[in-house]
């Protein structure tokens, strides 16, 4: 082990042809796994996260930002042993209102202003990746003439591409400075398995379980939500009920009030977006209303490490209350629509890395301002 806790002899250490086979096969993961759901950005990085950590395990952070770049933080990032970037990604694609974001993301000539942004890492081998998902939804964006303007605008910049429309059997692999290759896109195995209790998967115990061992990983909140994602993943539930930065026409719309994590029934299907087919005039709020089960709000990661207890405190007060008044608005929406849902519950994770815990007498008082609340708390101590 390094003193950052990564295996010095990762596979990542194979020759750079190796990187990039294992992460082309991370992509055709990743465009399989994103077949369907439309929402925001953050589903795609979440799922990209977990398709490069099956091949580069402990080595993968979201929202990443790269000391000395000033590009300020990338996606997603793969690191190598020495915790410099092997790998960047910057991904396009989800709803942005009742639109596919691709529409506002590439321009014309093919080309968008994260290419300008990831051009300026410098990276040996080269490994800079614009990913583009395409919602079909909300109607497909890049048609072939796009495709091929992206790609070309992409290899001229010293920049990968890769791009996939849902529902297209395969998908677009360009390194720069080569052809572009079609690669195959399988479809993900049906399941006709229920998913689990969801309070089988957020006990104390499962989450220190859970967390425990990604705990070098957990950079920043968006690592500690990988982590979850992840594990509820593999435990049995579906990708296409667990949303990321889920959107509700009737909430406030700024990115701050968006909840981390919401946990739905299955017959929600992926539609995490606003409108079926980018139609105003209807709504997928019903859906949502009827069938979200918990939302959850995260704190945690190595940036919180340097607070200390009544910053941290406040930090986890702040979402306490920000879940109490997404409760307070769901209940008044629903009551309005005539739609009641007594399987909803909210909870709150505290993820602390810092070497000594909150007291019992802090953590039994945020506790008990959480159930004051309506709000399920959590606080897992990891040691580091």
């Amino acid at each position: 082990m390094t003193d950052t806790g990564i295996p010095r002899n990762t596979r990542n250490q194979l020759h750079p042809d190796e990187n990039s086979h294992r992460i082309e096969q991370a992509l055709i993961s990743f465009f399989s796994a994103s077949d369907r759901i439309v929402g925001s950005e953050a589903n795609y990085q979440v799922l990209l996260a977990c398709a490069l950590e099956e091949h580069f395990p402990s080595l993968v952070r979201r929202e990443h930002k790269i000391p000395g770049s000033g590009v300020g933080a990338i996606d997603v990032v793969v690191l190598n042993a020495n915790t410099s970037p092997l790998a960047v990604f910057e991904i396009k694609g989800g709803a942005w209102n009742e639109r596919n974001s691709l529409k506002d993301s590439f321009t014309a000539g093919g080309s968008c202003t994260d290419m300008r942004k990831i051009e300026k890492i410098s990276l040996e081998p080269l490994m800079r990746w614009i990913v583009a998902v395409d919602a079909v939804e909300l109607g497909q964006s890049l048609n072939y003439r796009l495709q091929t303007r992206a790609t070309e605008e992409a290899s001229a910049r010293g920049l990968n591409f890769a791009y996939h429309a849902h529902g297209s059997s395969s998908c677009i692999i360009a390194h720069a400075g080569r052809p572009a290759t079609y690669a195959r896109v399988p479809p993900l195995p049906y399941s006709n398995s229920h998913p689990p209790a969801i309070e089988d998967s957020f006990g104390q115990q499962q989450l220190q379980s859970v967390l425990g061992p990604c705990h070098r990983s957990l950079a920043t909140e968006h690592d500690v939500v990988t982590c979850i994602y992840r594990n509820l993943v593999s435990a049995g539930f579906s990708r296409k009920q667990i949303g990321l930065e889920t959107y509700f026409g009737f909430a406030p719309g700024r990115m701050a009030e968006k909840p981390d994590m919401c946990i739905f029934d299955p017959k929600i299907d992926g539609h995490f977006n606003l409108y079926p087919n980018g139609d105003r005039t209807r709504s997928y709020d019903d859906l949502k209303l009827k069938s979200i089960q918990l939302m959850i709000e995260f704190k945690g990661g190595c940036t919180l490490l340097k607070s200390g207890k009544k910053s941290l405190m406040k930090s986890y007060l702040a979402d306490i209350e920000k879940l109490s008044k997404w409760r307070n608005l769901l209940r008044a929406e629903g009551a309005r629509r005539g739609i009641s849902n007594h399987a909803l519950d909210f909870m709150f994770i505290g993820v602390d890395l810092r070497p000594t815990p909150l007291d019992h007498e802090t953590v039994s008082e945020l506790t008990q301002f959480a159930k004051t609340n309506h709000v399920a708390m959590r606080y897992v101590h990891l040691e580091t």
